[in-house]
């Protein structure tokens, strides 16, 4: 998996693309990258002009959330290292910014 994920990634030239790739993959691995915890009052929503936009369930997540956002970066960069180089990791994902209301589950 981890080398087609790569692939991919090399293959995807623009970045709306790869933003939209890496979005996948970190909806796919959530709970493993942030924990069971915090997974379960966060989910990623969106990747645009390299910040990744998180929905909590309440407002008490989104600041604790936002206390940690270093050590999240770190956690979701180190994660990417798998799927991606850490490079494009860097480059395509530079800030977090958290939201209330997480987006209900389509299916």
């Amino acid at each position: 998996m981890k080398q087609i994920e790569a692939t991919i990634i090399k293959l995807v030239k623009n970045k709306a693309g790869r933003e939209k790739f890496l979005l996948y993959c970190l909806k796919s691995r959530w709970e493993q990258i942030m924990g069971v915890q915090i997974a379960k009052h966060s989910a990623p929503t969106r990747l645009e002009r390299g910040i990744l936009y998180v929905n909590t369930d309440n407002s008490a997540w989104s600041h604790n959330l936002l206390m940690m956002k270093l050590q999240l970066l770190v956690k979701i960069r180190h994660s990417l290292l798998s799927a991606v180089s850490l490079k494009t990791a860097e480059a395509t994902i530079k800030d977090m910014m958290f939201q209330n209301g997480l987006p209900k589950n389509t299916g």
